[in-house]
């Protein structure tokens, strides 16, 4: 949460530069104390090539091997450990919850929870986390809105909640936000809006798995914040590179 230029916790600056030059000069003499430790090993190797008796093609193949892991690990081990590279987008490799639009589109994937109220809620979440089995951050992630329910009921899916017009009212009410705008169901027509326009469920996936048959839409906005959506179908066949063969699993739809 936050928009963008903002300082502090809310508003997550672009870049941080605050690295220290004793981690740099840390990292520099770990990747190459390690880059010489293998270049030893293959030297090792090339120097001691053994003989057809002794199996030198399975030697070849073991040092294409560790040629080719060991370029390899350096690669990705510099990555993971290398602070001049991690810190100044440590924020942005946290995925957001939401997002607020002018103060007046609440986005979020799934849909409300009991425990979020307010949207200075959502912002104290701590996001450096795995998705829980339950709690705020599940359920923003996986509730449904549902036209049968009043209040709160359990999800089918296992996770989240299905919530009714009376949430919705009262979470748009307490926030001051014209709507809701939300993803994760299945929609045959692309976008739906329920309990008198105060949630829409936007559904960009055109014949989902391949076998849903349905269209797809995006919700553009302008200055003015009116709405407008796209609708498209499936590409066609032709067009479009075969599917896998594997058929997705039913836990999808």
């Amino acid at each position: 949460m936050g928009r963008a230029g903002e300082g502090g916790e809310e508003g997550l600056p672009l870049i941080e530069t605050r690295v220290g030059k004793k981690s740099r000069v840390a990292y520099r003499i770990f990747g190459i104390t390690v880059f010489i430790g293998i270049c030893m090993i293959w030297v090792y190797r090339l120097t001691h090539i053994p003989t057809a008796e002794q199996g030198r093609w399975a030697w070849i193949g073991m040092f294409m091997a560790e040629l080719w892991f060991g370029f390899y690990w350096i690669i990705t081990l510099s990555v993971r450990l290398n602070v001049t590279y991690r810190y100044p987008f440590k924020h942005r490799l946290i995925t957001s919850l939401s997002a607020l639009i002018e103060n007046k589109i609440f986005c979020v994937h799934g849909g409300l929870s009991p425990s979020i109220s307010t949207l200075d809620q959502i912002r104290t979440i701590d996001r450096k986390q795995e998705v829980p089995h339950d709690g705020a951050m599940c359920d923003l992630l996986w509730s449904d809105p549902e036209d049968v329910v009043e209040g709160w009921g359990l999800s089918p899916r296992g996770a989240g909640f299905l919530f009714g017009s009376s949430v919705v009212t009262t979470f748009n009410h307490a926030n001051n936000i014209d709507y809701i705008c939300r993803a994760h169901q299945l929609v045959m027509e692309g976008y739906k809006w329920m309990f008198n326009s105060q949630i829409v469920t936007v559904w960009s996936a055109p014949n989902y798995c391949y076998r849903c048959g349905n269209v797809a839409a995006i919700l553009e906005l302008d200055e003015n914040l009116d709405n407008q959506f796209r609708v498209f179908d499936a590409a066609p066949q032709e067009s479009r590179g075969a599917p896998a063969k594997k058929p997705a699993p039913d836990y999808f739809l």
